[in-house]
C-alpha cells in the first residue's frame, strides 16, 4: 500500500474524483462501477508491488478501474515484468485521461523500463502531443536520456513528430545534445529522411 501525507490524501482523491467526473461526463470514459471488494496489487518477495492489476488496467486503458485501484491504495509506479509502469504504458498507447489520473497521484516522470525509456521517450516517439504537454507541465525531465543516450527531442525528430519537436523546442529542449553514437536530433532527422523536421531544426539552431 502507498504512504501519503495524512493532509493531502484527502486532496488527492478529491481532484481524482473531479477528474473522473468531468471525464465520465465528457464521454472519455465510463462512469465507475461500484467500489466494492476493489482487486488489489500484490507484492513480490521482496516487497515491491510488481505488476498487478494497476497495470492491467493502464494496459486495457480503463480509466475508471485505473482511478478506483488508485483511490483503494494501488501502488501508483507498480511495473510489470518489461519495467513499464502504468504511466509509461498510457504514454505508449495514447491515453491522455489515464495519463492525467496517475500524474495527479504523483506518478514517478522519470521512471525508465527494462528499455531504458521513461514516459516521455515514449509519448514523443508516439506522437501523442497532449500527453508530452501533460508529462513536460508536471515536471519531467525534458532532457532525460534513455538507455541508448537519445532524448525525447531526438526520438521525435526521427519519427517525424513536427508539432511535437516544436513543443519541446519551446520548452528549453537541447538541441546540441548527442546520444551515445554522437547524434543529435538534427542528424535524428537526417537519418530517418524527416525532411520537415529537418528543416524545422535548422531553423531553430539558427546560423
Amino acid at each position: 500500500m502507498r504512504q501519503r501525507r495524512g493532509h493531502d490524501a484527502p486532496l488527492l482523491v478529491t481532484a481524482r474524483l473531479a477528474l473522473l467526473a468531468a471525464l465520465a461526463a465528457s464521454g472519455a470514459v465510463e462512469a465507475a462501477p461500484s467500489r466494492e471488494n476493489p482487486p488489489e496489487s500484490k507484492p513480490d518477495a521482496g516487497g515491491k508491488l510488481f505488476g498487478g492489476d494497476l497495470v492491467a488496467a493502464a494496459a486495457a486503458n480503463d480509466a475508471a478501474a485505473v482511478g478506483r485501484l488508485l483511490d483503494t491504495g494501488s501502488y501508483v509506479n507498480a511495473a510489470g515484468l518489461d519495467g513499464r509502469t502504468p504511466l509509461i504504458i498510457v504514454a505508449n498507447s495514447g491515453n491522455v485521461a489515464i495519463a492525467r489520473l496517475l500524474i495527479a497521484d504523483r506518478a514517478d516522470l522519470q521512471l525508465r523500463d527494462k528499455s531504458g525509456n521513461a514516459a516521455l521517450h515514449y509519448a514523443a516517439g508516439s506522437g501523442h502531443l497532449d500527453i508530452v504537454q501533460a508529462l513536460v507541465e508536471a515536471k519531467a525531465p525534458i532532457d532525460q536520456r534513455n538507455g541508448e543516450g537519445a532524448t525525447a527531442l531526438m526520438l521525435a525528430a526521427g519519427a517525424g513528430r513536427a508539432e511535437i519537436v516544436r513543443f519541446l523546442l519551446g520548452h528549453g529542449a537541447d538541441i546540441r545534445r548527442n546520444d551515445d553514437t554522437g547524434r543529435d536530433a538534427l542528424r535524428w532527422a537526417q537519418d530517418h529522411r524527416q525532411n520537415r523536421v529537418e528543416q524545422l531544426l535548422r531553423q531553430a539552431a539558427g546560423p
